[in-house]
């Protein structure tokens, strides 16, 4: 379990950043990716969210050392097909995921 967890929310002209980090006890992303059984929703939660307001998220892991998430969502909608109801199919998000 983490001892500390930092969340960052800011502004830009264009976007909005969020960055979450702990220093707990983090996990192997092969393991993830290759799991059948995923644990929770967590992760596929914040990732379904991030496509639906055309974001991008990285993740950053890694065994004992903690788990860090930073996204990106874009705040100039008007342009944008990711309101509800919005046409799913044409939404994109760039999901990166680092070990």
């Amino acid at each position: 379990m983490a001892s500390e967890a930092l969340i960052r929310i800011s502004r830009r002209d264009e976007d909005v950043s969020i960055l979450i980090s702990d220093n707990g006890k983090g996990f192997s992303m092969s393991k993830y990716k290759s799991s059948k059984e995923k644990q929770g929703l967590g992760l596929a939660g914040i990732t379904e969210r991030v496509k639906l307001l055309n974001g991008t998220l990285e993740i950053e892991t890694e065994e004992r050392r903690g788990t860090k998430l930073k996204i990106m969502i874009p705040i100039n909608f008007r342009n944008q097909k990711c309101l509800p109801g919005a046409d799913r199919k044409n939404q994109k998000a760039k999901i990166q995921i680092k070990n």
